[in-house]
């Protein structure tokens, strides 16, 4: 636990070190977080996600690309996991990334992997799901084959015999 506390100590002065510092702190708690459900869990246990989400804000898109691939990890080992990411806020981050005019194709490619996970069974509530369709709309602009293709399978799962969510699908022009 004090190496998990280490990498904490150091995410959670994020405005005061040095960006070099930030993307090493992310890498260790992403590549901790894609090990085990007990290293994902010590992660979590550590304080790690409230720290990686106010991360999302750096200015720095290779701390941010990080930041995203280890709340990925954390989001990818469960439900549960999942939903504690979404209620320490992880969402609008990533949507303002994804409307940002600096962010480049690796990032956006991140974040792509990472929604199918969001909207995994079992389904989020509607104004979550409402929330992330102007996200899907950006990432349908991009000319990037696997994005597309994530955000097309994602569009397809959300509107798959759902009237109201296809409907909110076509309001948000995705």
């Amino acid at each position: 636990m004090e190496f998990f506390q280490f990498w904490l100590n150091v995410l959670n002065q994020v405005m005061i070190i040095s960006a070099k510092v930030q993307h090493k702190a992310a890498w260790a708690l992403k590549t901790i977080a894609a090990g085990n459900l007990d290293q994902t869990q010590a992660v979590v246990d550590a304080g790690g996600v409230p720290a990686l989400v106010e991360l999302l804000a750096s200015p720095h898109l290779d701390v941010c690309e990080q930041v995203v691939y280890a709340l990925g990890n954390i989001i990818c080992a469960g439900t549960n996991f999942r939903d504690y990411c979404i209620k320490e806020g992880c969402i609008e981050p990533m949507l303002k990334l994804i409307k940002s005019d600096t962010i480049d194709v690796h990032l956006l490619f991140s974040i792509a992997l990472i929604l199918p996970n969001l909207f995994s069974n079992p389904a989020l509530p509607c104004e979550i799901v409402y929330a992330l369709l102007p996200a899907l709309a950006e990432q349908i602009l991009t000319h990037d084959p696997i994005i597309l293709t994530d955000t097309a399978k994602l569009v397809s799962f959300l509107t798959a015999g759902k009237e109201d969510e296809f409907q909110q699908v076509n309001y948000n022009h995705v």
